[in-house]
């Protein structure tokens, strides 16, 4: 399988919205992920999007480690995946 459907990707935004609720409510809500660059990156791209622009990535003191919380990726994933599935709607 080289691609998801129109209809897989509505699909997997409608599990991650369901995802992100459900651990929206959870007591803890902490993710921690290696700050690689690339993670780093995506962190800034999530956080841009997000509702708190001008937020910053949170790292650990040793800056080996980022601070998030798994809704807000799960939210921020849901609107790229739902991005990708409008794209193939308008252009095949």
């Amino acid at each position: 399988m080289n691609q998801f459907t129109r209809t897989e990707l509505f699909m997997i935004a409608d599990m991650l919205e369901m995802a992100s609720e459900e651990f929206g409510n959870h007591i803890s809500n902490d993710m921690t992920l290696d700050a690689t660059e690339e993670n780093i990156e995506f962190i800034k791209q999530m956080i841009a999007a997000s509702d708190y622009p001008e937020d910053k990535p949170i790292l650990s003191k040793d800056k080996s480690t980022i601070y998030t919380t798994d809704w807000m990726i799960m939210n921020y994933l849901r609107r790229l995946v739902i991005a990708k599935a409008k794209d193939k709607e308008n252009n095949g």
